[in-house]
């Protein structure tokens, strides 16, 4: 294990709802120089952010497949994410799953992915696979597989 140091927690993406008192404690976190509010980041901008983070967490309560978590692994980033959700089924064993709702696993889960090495090169690792095994030419092949036997 090894501790990162003070790393910024950058958060990226459109607003939600019902979040004022998060959009608060954000914001009181980035006066501070702890936090960084990006908005809405284009996808040609993604990579870049991908490739200069040292995790990416993604506690979410209402996504679907969950692109985000699939581009960050993809990416050789280590990721945090719900356990117990779609993210969890394209994480497998490789990611940190966690209930999105308990406050002390979500910490815990952080700190591990900012000073557990391992996960680092684990996740690096793993990337390749990612991009292999959900590349859209796989999904393509896989669909046109899956309508030919259905009209079989």
């Amino acid at each position: 294990m090894r501790c990162s140091g003070a790393s910024p927690l950058v958060v990226a993406g459109g607003g939600g709802w019902h979040n004022e008192d998060l959009v608060e404690r954000l914001n009181r976190l980035a006066g501070r120089g702890l936090v960084r509010r990006l908005g809405y980041v284009p996808a040609g901008t993604l990579p870049a952010l991908y490739a200069g983070a040292r995790a990416f967490a993604f506690p979410s309560f209402y996504e679907g497949f969950g692109l985000p978590v699939l581009e960050a692994a993809a990416s050789g980033v280590p990721v945090l994410s719900s356990a117990g959700s779609a993210m969890a089924e394209v994480l497998g064993a490789e990611g940190v799953l966690v209930d999105p709702r308990d406050s002390p696993a979500l910490a815990e889960g952080l700190r591990r992915l900012l000073e557990d090495d391992s996960l680092q090169s684990r996740a690096q690792a793993a990337a390749a696979d990612f991009g292999d095994r959900f590349s859209w030419r796989r999904c393509v092949e896989r669909t046109v597989a899956l309508y030919r036997e259905i009209t079989a």
